[in-house]
This record gives structure tokens, sequence and C-alpha cells, in this order.
């Protein structure tokens, strides 16, 4: 009998991939059943089986986050070089008032000004 170590990580998989197949015929099966008259399924119904397959890309993100180092390293990389954008975006959205106080540029004051010269002409 061979043993792996890693069994415990290959029966979650194996679940997740049950859970994934389930998942992924829902939609199929309550659209036949609406089609043959067998129950007439809710726009909430549809609404949520449709949106299973964006809850199996979250379980998904989530698993290989737990159980892969290089994937926890790349998502750590990728978080540092977004920070660092925001970082660079937030020091870029800061100018003087009218009364030489320094405030942050909100998207919300930017449609302020756009609507308040609209109306103006």
């Amino acid at each position: 009998m061979v043993s792996n170590k890693n069994s415990p990580q290959l029966k979650v998989f194996v679940a997740i991939t049950f859970i994934d197949v389930i998942l992924v015929s829902m939609p199929a099966f309550v659209m036949i059943s609406a089609r043959w008259d067998f129950f007439q399924p809710s726009d909430i119904a549809i609404c949520l089986t449709h949106s299973a397959t964006g809850l199996i890309s979250l379980i998904h993100t989530a698993m290989n986050f737990v159980f892969y180092a290089e994937f926890r390293k790349q998502i750590r990389r990728i978080m540092k070089i977004f920070m660092k954008m925001l970082h660079l975006n937030s020091k870029n959205a800061i100018k003087p008032n009218s009364h030489g106080i320094i405030l942050p540029i909100s998207p919300r004051s930017i449609l302020a000004n756009k609507s308040s010269t609209v109306s103006k002409m």
C-alpha cells in the first residue's frame, strides 16, 4: 500500500471538486426543470444558481492560499505593488485649496466641481 503524507490535502481537493460539479450543474438543472414545467423557479433562485461559479472561484482562491506557499508569495508580491500604487496615487491626489489648506481630492468633489461648472454655463 502506498502512503501519501498529503492525503488530507488530496481529500479536501476531491471534496471541493465534488462540490464544484454540483454547483456548476445547478443552473442547468434549474433551467431544464423550469423548461419541462417541473417547477417554476423564482428570480432569486435563478440568480443564486448562476452565481455559483463566482463562489467556486472564491473557494479555489482560498484553497490555493491555504495549501500553496508559492501562491501566497505571489499574492503578497501583487499586494505590495498594489499598495505602492495606492500610495503614489494618494500623494498625487493632494492639492491646496484657495485658503492654503491641503485637502485630498475625492471623486465626489471632482463630480461636484464638474456639475457646478456645467450649471454655470
